[in-house]
């Protein structure tokens, strides 16, 4: 997770996760995986929210690492 305090009183946080392929993410998020997926106690604890998501491969010294 980072975290980084904002200038218009806000904190922001970006959760980093890793999964094993994109079909997981797909399993978890429904067939659409670039959208955000929320619950419904986050309405009351986020002031803003991103919909979309970005997916990224891992790598490391040796080039592609699958995690």
């Amino acid at each position: 997770m980072l975290r980084r305090d904002r200038d218009d009183s806000h904190t922001e946080f970006v959760m980093i996760t890793l999964w094993d392929d994109l079909e997981s993410v797909k399993s978890f998020a429904g067939p659409n995986a670039d959208q955000a997926v929320f619950y419904a106690e986050d309405e009351e604890l986020l002031a803003e929210r991103d919909l979309v998501v970005r997916h990224y491969d891992v790598y490391d010294s040796h080039g592609f690492t699958k995690v």
